[in-house]
Parts: structure tokens; C-alpha cells; sequence
């Protein structure tokens, strides 16, 4: 696990991206294999009531893997827990996780999988996926090229309904990685907050995450944020 990803040319162009990340899906990556962690975060788990109420809510989970993240929140409450991938591959393995993880307590049917590109701007329109009561990115914003970061805000403005949240896992917080090493590339807490506050989020808080509320290999290299987007009133508008 830790910092081993993606090995190989950058990938930016919505078929590079679907290639590089299926061919690892499709060579039959298991539960613990590179970047699959076997289960949701520690730090994700810690903060779940801090998240403006999971109860009833809408979930989005733009790559997310094998869906473990999706069946946290939909153990936590969520109605709906939607996790976008952009690998075949891997939304075959998230669609029989969760078939296992929540179909014993009846709940498989509130979480999905969209074989989906995020950056399409047609994604959360209403008739399509819709907007969101929060959307959590772990290790999305650091597997996409960094050349992206500026549609992956914008993406995310789309994506969260005003008034709701984003919640970021950062990672790699990592001084010393170079910035065009990856995926994943290193990240820090003003590449999220500097494009986030030109579309419209505010920022709820950012904290150090603890190293045993880490997955191994990444203690120490991770900060939780949260974002609240803003519903446009002028109010609102004076704190940005």
C-alpha cells in the first residue's frame, strides 16, 4: 500500500485515463494490492458525525475503487452512496463488494456504481446524477493529473448542491515528493482550499490526520478537510 500507485506515462485525456487504470483492474488487483487499502479510512470513520448529517443524505464518491467508502456511508445513513469509476473493471469489483458487504442487512440497494468520467459537465445536471448533500474525495484528486486540478474543482461545484459539503482526505502531504512524481501526486492544503474558494467553497476546517487513523504506509502524509459550497447568497458571498 503507502505511496505504490499507478506506475507508469501520464494519463489526462478521458481514454489514457480508462486504459491506465482498467489495465490494473483487469489484471486482477486484490483487496490490499497497490492502492486498494481493504477497507474505508480510519480517519473518514473518526469524523462520519462531522459531516453535516449523514442521515437521509446523498453521497458521491468520485473513484471509488471497490466501493469501500460507499458502504460506510451507507451504513452510517445515507439513502444513496453513488461512486463513479471510470474503469469497467473496477466497478465489476465494487458492484460484488458491496453485494457483500450490504446485502445481508438489505441495504445493497442504496449504493451504486456509475461507469462515469467526473469531468464531463453533463454529470450532475438533473437529469443525469443530480447534485449532492456531500462528496468525499480520497485519493481522486491525487491519482488525476495534476493539469486537471482546476476542472476537478469546478467538477466538484457541479457535483455538491449549495449549502453541502465536500469532505477531502488529503494525501500525499509529502514536502519532499516531487510534484510531477505519480500518480499519486503530491498534494497540499492550498491546492485544495485556493481552487475550491474561487468556486464558491468555503472551507469548514482542515486538520492533521493522526497517524493510527491512517491506512500503513500513509501515516503522517494525510490532513482531513471539509468544504461547505456556498448557496450564492451575498451574505455568503462577503466570508469568501
Amino acid at each position: 500500500m503507502g505511496l505504490r500507485g499507478a506506475e507508469g506515462p501520464p494519463a489526462v485525456t478521458p481514454a489514457e485515463m480508462r486504459a491506465k487504470w482498467d489495465g490494473l483492474w483487469a489484471a486482477g488487483l486484490a483487496p490490499g494490492d497497490r492502492f486498494d487499502a481493504r477497507g474505508p479510512s480510519p480517519a473518514l470513520l473518526a469524523r462520519l458525525g462531522r459531516l453535516g448529517g449523514l442521515e437521509g443524505a446523498r453521497v458521491l464518491v468520485p473513484g471509488c475503487g471497490r466501493g469501500y467508502d460507499l458502504a460506510a456511508f451507507v451504513q452510517a445513513g445515507a439513502v444513496e452512496a453513488v461512486g463513479l469509476e471510470i474503469s469497467p473493471s473496477a466497478c465489476d469489483a465494487a458492484r460484488e463488494y458491496l453485494a457483500g458487504a450490504l446485502g445481508d442487512a438489505g441495504l445493497a440497494g442504496r449504493a451504486s456504481v456509475e461507469l462515469r468520467n467526473f469531468f464531463e459537465e453533463d454529470s450532475f445536471a438533473p437529469e443525469n446524477l443530480g447534485q449532492f448533500d456531500l462528496v468525499y474525495d480520497y485519493t481522486f484528486f491525487c491519482a488525476i493529473n495534476p493539469s486537471l486540478r482546476d476542472d476537478w474543482a469546478s467538477g466538484m461545484a457541479r457535483a455538491v448542491r449549495p449549502g453541502g459539503r465536500l469532505a477531502t482526505l488529503m494525501f500525499p502531504v509529502d514536502p519532499s515528493r516531487g510534484r510531477d512524481v505519480g500518480p499519486p501526486y503530491a498534494v497540499e492544503k492550498a491546492d485544495y482550499e485556493g481552487r475550491l474558494g474561487l468556486e464558491g467553497f468555503r472551507t469548514e476546517f482542515v486538520e492533521e490526520v493522526p497517524n493510527d487513523e491512517s491506512h500503513f504506509g500513509r501515516g503522517g502524509m494525510e490532513k482531513f478537510g471539509v468544504f461547505i459550497r456556498g448557496d450564492g447568497s451575498s451574505e455568503e458571498g462577503s466570508e469568501l
